[in-house]
C-alpha cells in the first residue's frame, strides 16, 4: 500500500517535470522581442525647445525600412525624468532631452525610429 502510493507520487511528479519542461521548451517560439532600428522622416519637430513651450507631435511618421517607407504604427514620448507618455501634444515643464519614438512592425519584427529635441531655460 505504501509502496503504491509512493508510486503514484512519484508518476505524478514526473507528469508535472514533464509538462514544465514542455512549457518552457513551447515559450521560446514566441515572436521575436528583439526591436530593430530603423531610419525617420518626420516634419514639424525642432531640435531645440524653450521651456514651457508647448510642442504638438506628429501622430505618424515615415518610417524607412531597407529602403521601404511605412507610415509608423505608435508613437511614444520620452521625458527627461524617463517617463514615457503618448500625448500628441505636450507642455515641455522639463529642461533636457525628450525623445520622439516611432513604432511600426513589418513581418513580425517591431521597429522603432527616434527623434530627439532638447529643452533649455532662456
Amino acid at each position: 500500500m505504501k509502496t503504491k502510493k509512493i508510486t503514484i507520487l512519484s508518476v505524478l511528479l514526473l507528469i508535472g517535470i514533464i509538462a514544465l519542461c514542455a512549457g518552457v521548451f513551447l515559450s521560446g517560439f514566441d515572436k521575436d522581442k528583439s526591436v530593430y532600428a530603423a531610419e525617420l522622416s518626420v516634419s514639424g519637430i525642432r531640435t531645440e525647445y524653450l521651456y514651457n513651450d508647448t510642442v504638438e507631435v506628429p501622430k505618424t511618421a515615415t518610417i524607412i525600412i531597407d529602403g521601404e517607407e511605412y507610415d509608423s504604427d505608435s508613437f511614444y514620448v520620452i521625458l527627461p525624468d524617463g517617463n514615457r507618455i503618448s500625448s500628441s501634444k505636450i507642455m515641455l515643464d522639463q529642461c533636457g532631452d525628450y525623445s520622439i519614438v516611432y513604432e511600426k512592425t513589418v513581418e513580425n519584427k517591431r521597429y522603432e525610429a527616434t527623434k530627439t529635441f532638447s529643452v533649455k531655460k532662456k
